[in-house]
């Protein structure tokens, strides 16, 4: 059975999901959200995300802004992390008939990590073009 895609959440709903603001879930939820408008599906299993990432917080936040933005789940199977080896964070996309390597830029991840606040970092965030924020290594 073929369902319609779901609805992404608005950033305010995954900060109300994930229960805090933070620069690692708005770089997520930008990068989701790009994710979803690039590769267009009609299914809500229509894209899958495999993210290799440091598994522990902050970093691991992103993951949870993937998941709002980009309507992928770890039920459904279309989202999946594993540990990197370094402080770096990475993601393969695939849609069925495409897939793509992306990396968060260093300029992302110092952004998250050495703002002076939170909301200095998560504004930063929003103001950065996408090219700022993550690179197509393919």
């Amino acid at each position: 059975m073929k369902y319609p895609r779901i609805k992404p959440l608005t950033y305010d709903e995954a900060v109300r999901f994930h229960g805090h603001e933070g620069p690692f879930l708005a770089l997520g939820y930008r990068f989701g959200s790009y994710l979803l408008d690039k590769f267009k599906s009609e299914s809500i299993k229509g894209i899958a995300v495999h993210i290799t990432i440091p598994l522990r917080t902050p970093y691991s936040c992103f993951i949870d802004g993937v998941q709002c933005s980009a309507c992928t789940t770890m039920g459904k199977r279309n989202l999946s992390a594993e540990e990197s080896c370094d402080e770096s964070i990475g993601a393969q996309i695939s849609n069925g008939e495409e897939t793509a390597n992306y990396a968060m830029t260093p300029k992302a991840i110092d952004i998250c990590r050495n703002s002076p606040s939170m909301e200095t970092a998560v504004k930063a965030i929003f103001e950065s073009s996408s090219e700022d924020l993550w690179d197509r290594i393919d």
